[in-house]
């Protein structure tokens, strides 16, 4: 007696469990990240790439990225995406080497808990000629010279950026959260070479003034590193 007097107070429990989470799952599926992802049709043979977004709901989120690589490699890089005062994303990605024809990208959110939502797989042709131009903003250009390059595993660590010239980039945020000065592509503007392959014919902003320093915080560690640059970076040379 005692037993069947139970089995209807336990069935009741789990019951109410379910019924419980099926009401909480739906205002949790209304709130579904969307990513409305603003490729750039081409991009310049000698400029960066633009990439823009709009993410809702706006946030807070722990993280929004644009994942890249040359076409065909295995591992991808990342840069963090910023705000515009119109609550739009936006990104930099770094110019392109002469042999690298195209360019694989996505966008990531990462919410607070942790879950990731993205787009599909972008493929960008790189191309050399005036119909494929790209202007930047003031900001946007003074976040082009001064790139920090993210990192999805130890094996790109201490290593350039593969397809992508050193031109603006310099930091490397690792894979294991910690924001390094990028030594190959210093070494590479001290050694003053250079990937490009023909004359620019970007029409780029006419900022004239590189910062000369960067100010960036490691990923979970809360720290500051400052980064002193040369004052005319260079791009590293084509790897094929």
């Amino acid at each position: 007696m005692t037993v069947k007097g139970r089995m209807p107070t336990a069935l009741g429990y789990v019951l109410a469990t379910v019924l419980g989470s099926a009401v909480f799952a739906q205002p949790a599926q209304a709130q579904r990240i969307t990513i409305a992802a603003g490729y750039p049709p081409c991009i310049p043979a000698t400029a960066h790439a633009l990439v823009t977004a709009e993410v809702a709901p706006p946030g807070p989120h722990a993280s929004i990225r644009v994942y890249f690589r040359r076409h065909g490699d295995k591992d991808y890089y990342f840069v963090e995406m910023r705000r515009d005062n119109n609550y739009g994303l936006w990104a930099v990605l770094p110019k392109p080497e002469c042999h690298t024809s195209k360019v694989d990208m996505y966008i990531a959110v990462t919410d607070p808990s942790g879950d990731v939502s993205r787009t599909e797989e972008q493929t960008v042709e790189v191309r050399n000629d005036k119909k494929c131009q790209v202007t930047l903003t003031k900001e946007q250009w003074e976040y082009a010279q001064n790139i920090v390059v993210g990192e999805t595993g130890p094996q790109q660590q201490d290593k350039a950026v593969l397809g992508f010239c050193c031109d603006g980039i310099v930091a490397r945020l690792a894979s294991d959260g910690v924001v390094r000065p990028d030594q190959v592509c210093r070494d590479q503007r001290l050694a003053q070479t250079s990937c490009s392959c023909s004359d620019p014919v970007v029409a780029a902003a006419p900022w004239k003034r590189i910062l000369p320093w960067v100010a960036v915080g490691a990923v979970g560690g809360g720290g500051i590193v400052a980064i002193n640059e040369d004052p005319k970076p260079e791009c590293s040379p084509c790897r094929p």
